[in-house]
């Protein structure tokens, strides 16, 4: 047994000391381009959870502050003025309030990234004679 493995791979055993087989380089250099490969994709990957992640809590802030406005029809014969919090956005280990604009019956949350500006908005109906607006990190509605 031993024999038929010399004479098939004849050329491994009489390799002079230092000597690298080409086999050797080849194996490694495809080695590298996999894990490299392997790299991109994942900081690819980790990138799009990011932005899937930031849109999802500005979509949810901007449903919640919609729903919200909308609720006050409910109490709209009357004088008031109501407040909520604008929650604020966790992206890359920030947390940041986001850009709040309203318009119409649309209330858009926007956020600043590396890659660009990122927004979300939710529609609302508006209370007859309301006002919209907001006053630093709150959303007021008044109705007066």
């Amino acid at each position: 047994m031993r024999q038929n493995i010399k004479k098939v791979h004849k050329h491994y055993f009489f390799m002079k000391r230092g000597q690298v087989s080409i086999d050797l380089l080849i194996t490694l250099i495809i080695v590298v381009m996999v894990i490299g490969a392997f790299t991109i994709l994942l900081s690819s990957f980790k990138s799009g959870q990011e932005e899937f992640f930031l849109r999802t809590q500005l979509r949810e802030n901007s449903s919640t502050l919609a729903s919200f406005i909308t609720s006050t029809n409910a109490i709209s014969d009357t004088n008031f003025t109501t407040k909520l919090m604008i929650h604020n956005i966790n992206y890359k280990n920030i947390s940041k309030q986001p850009l709040v604009s309203i318009n119409q019956n649309y209330i858009k949350l926007a956020f600043e990234t590396e890659n660009g500006l990122i927004e979300e908005e939710a529609f609302f109906s508006n209370p007859k004679d309301s006002k919209v607006t907001t006053n630093g990190r709150l959303l007021v509605v008044s109705n007066e």
